[in-house]
């Protein structure tokens, strides 16, 4: 009598013990009988699902499975039950009270009659919802990644810490020619470096400058092909860590051969360029150099009106020589800075013209810089308004200024100005237009470029207005 009452004891603690644990865990727990109908489902179920027993009269918990999972479900209970199995655990999807679905773990204890027969079950689930949605978005995420390394032209792979290939998309079989099968497991510098040594010993460095945590930005390298063809690449690398260790490295390689030969190929061509052009401009220089000492023996003539025409032609000709010395030595042939030319043309003139009297030339030119089509006739234009100026201005005296300025005023418009202190052009000139050939051409290169050619009131300062070429 006192073992009975004492087993009645035992069982009624562990039943008490068996309720406390169902209804405080956090899991779901459910009783089913041979019907798969729920007898039983604890408080958290009923939380985390919203069913109760009475929801599921005429129903069993399969119901709330989801189509697709149901029948792998169905079909792993029925092996279980014709093998007699005690354990199982499946994931499927459940629909909720309230229509959502929700991933589920079960571990299902499985219960026998003396018969065989199937009494009934004792299940758990546990949500694992969380889990079952980050693992899709890592699969999208995957097979995202997949799709981009298999579309993408570039060689793009994946190693292990070791240095061993784990990937080798299509990019990377089409510019090396090795297929995937060929070279998963082999190290990377000892497949695409070839018999190079030098690459080779490149190669090691890079890898194991990333494996150690660095980034290797595109760099320009040679790596072979399966045959031993040398290839031009881009090559860049870069770690995968975690936990501040590097677990693998991504590496790419972008096909520049092309590239490669379209660059010698117009290296080349301005080499012949810059070749043709240093001719040129030889020839020319020749040219003017015979045709200024031609007007140098002419200039020795009797007739000093006949001699001072030719010495200016030799002038303008000096000119010309001048600008194409300053091209040919300059970096840029097709522009050239105005101060530096201007400079050179006044010290000519200064030298030229200025030989018994004491006129300063003073500059103000801001660096604008010009075409070479346009230097020439700014730099004709600069020395027809200051030889003008030292012939006419300072005819009847010793001494005296001139001031060449050259600003630009609006984008892409220049405003030359050279002023003096001396005799002014009489207002007559000026009125009627009667200009000599020196003025003369002046306006015309200034209509040339759009501009215009304007006097002061004292005739002491002409203002050039043209537009510069880009």
């Amino acid at each position: 009598m006192k073992d009975s009452v004492k087993n009645d004891q035992n069982h009624r603690f562990i039943l008490e013990e068996y309720r406390f644990l169902t209804e405080n865990i956090s899991d779901t727990v459910v009783h089913v009988d041979k019907n798969l109908k729920p007898t039983y489902i604890n408080p958290s179920g009923i939380k985390t699902l919203g069913y109760t027993v009475e929801d599921f009269k005429g129903k069993t918990v399969l119901d709330t499975v989801h189509p697709e999972d149901r029948k792998e479900l169905e079909k792993v209970f029925r092996n279980a039950m014709r093998q007699r199995k005690e354990q199982l655990r499946h994931i499927h999807r459940v629909y909720t009270k309230n229509g959502d679905l929700c991933w589920l773990e079960t571990h299902a204890r499985l219960f026998y009659g003396n018969d065989g027969g199937f009494t009934g079950a004792i299940y758990t689930d546990r949500n694992v919802t969380p889990m079952k949605e980050c693992e899709q978005k890592n699969e999208e995420r995957r097979k995202y990644l997949e799709a981009v390394l298999e579309t993408t032209p570039n060689a793009v792979l994946t190693l292990g810490p070791d240095n061993s290939i784990l990937e080798w998309n299509s990019g990377a079989e089409n510019l090396f020619h090795y297929s995937k099968e060929e070279v998963l497991g082999e190290n990377l510098d000892e497949v695409v470096s070839g018999k190079d040594r030098q690459i080779h010993q490149e190669a090691i460095g890079f890898t194991s400058m990333v494996a150690s945590g660095g980034v290797l930005s595109p760099t320009k390298t040679i790596r072979y092909t399966k045959e031993g063809a040398p290839v031009h690449v881009l090559a860049g690398g870069k770690p995968i860590m975690m936990h501040e260790e590097c677990v693998g490295v991504v590496a790419s390689y972008t096909d520049i051969s092309g590239l490669v030969q379209r660059e010698e190929e117009i290296q080349r061509l301005l080499q012949e360029k810059e070749t043709l052009l240093k001719e040129v401009h030889h020839r020319i220089k020749n040219h003017m150099t015979i045709v200024s000492s031609i007007l140098s023996l002419k200039a020795h003539i009797s007739d000093e009106k006949t001699a001072s025409v030719l010495k200016d032609l030799d002038y303008r000709i000096s000119l010309m020589q001048d600008i194409y010395n300053t091209l040919y030595l300059g970096e840029d042939v097709t522009t050239l800075l105005l101060p530096e030319a201007l400079t050179s043309l006044l010290q000519k003139i200064e030298q030229t013209y200025i030989l018994d009297k004491t006129i300063t030339i003073q500059q103000d030119l801001a660096k604008v810089r010009v075409t070479a089509r346009q230097s020439l006739p700014l730099g004709i234009i600069v020395t027809e308004l200051v030889t003008n100026a030292v012939k006419y201005a300072f005819e009847y005296v010793s001494e005296g200024t001139i001031l060449v300025s050259v600003k630009e005023i609006k984008p892409h418009r220049l405003k030359i100005e050279v002023s003096h202190n001396g005799a002014g052009i009489p207002e007559d000139i000026i009125k009627d237009n009667r200009f000599g050939f020196g003025l003369t051409l002046v306006n015309n290169y200034a209509l040339q470029f759009d501009g215009s050619m304007t006097f002061s009131e004292n005739g002491k300062k002409i203002t050039v207005e043209v537009v510069r070429e880009e």
